[in-house]
């Protein structure tokens, strides 16, 4: 559901995302909050054939993973169900998603779309909001929950709780 950006005061969102809603001048992208939780899902067995991959995301993340050229699929599935069904048929080989619903996507591996660190999500915030008192203690609130993901592992492991992870998958929350 898209929010009308008067409704906004801060969200996370990804970066191609931000880059729309920044074109109001009103916000500004504050940090960027979230690296590499973008997964390419597959269901074939030798990767080298994927041949039509689809995305999730509005930016064009699957350019970062590809090192031929793939045809995307000219479907605009945007629910889990619909890779899903989309994987099954046939329609695509492979689909980039958040890790969140790569997870819940059954009967796929799951690969890192590049060795190299990327930003997922960004931390947008409209201006005015910046040096505000709710806004800071929101900032200290982030930074120490990001810093208890970190120390414990937390999210990793509840994230894998079926053990569908490789560990070429290196998910960071950033402090901002």
């Amino acid at each position: 559901m898209a929010l009308r950006s008067e409704e906004i005061d801060i969200a996370f969102y990804c970066s191609h995302m931000a880059s729309h809603l920044i074109e109001d001048t009103r916000f500004m992208i504050y940090a960027p909050v979230i690296m590499n939780s973008d997964v390419l899902i597959y269901s074939i067995t030798d990767m080298e054939q994927i041949s039509h991959i689809a995305s999730a995301k509005a930016g064009n993340t699957c350019q970062r993973w590809c090192r031929k050229p793939i045809r995307r699929s000219r479907k605009s599935q945007k629910s889990v169900q619909g890779f899903c069904y989309s994987l099954e048929t046939g329609q695509i080989d492979a689909a980039v998603m958040d890790i969140t619903k790569a997870v819940l996507v059954p009967g796929t591996s799951i690969a890192p779309i590049s060795d190299e660190d990327y930003i997922s999500y960004v931390l947008v915030v409209r201006k005015d909001v910046v040096d505000t008192d709710p806004f800071r203690k929101f900032v200290d609130a982030y930074n120490k929950t990001v810093r208890e993901l970190s120390r414990t592992g937390k999210f990793s492991e509840d994230i894998n709780a079926g053990g569908v992870l490789p560990d070429s998958v290196h998910i960071k929350f950033l402090e901002i």
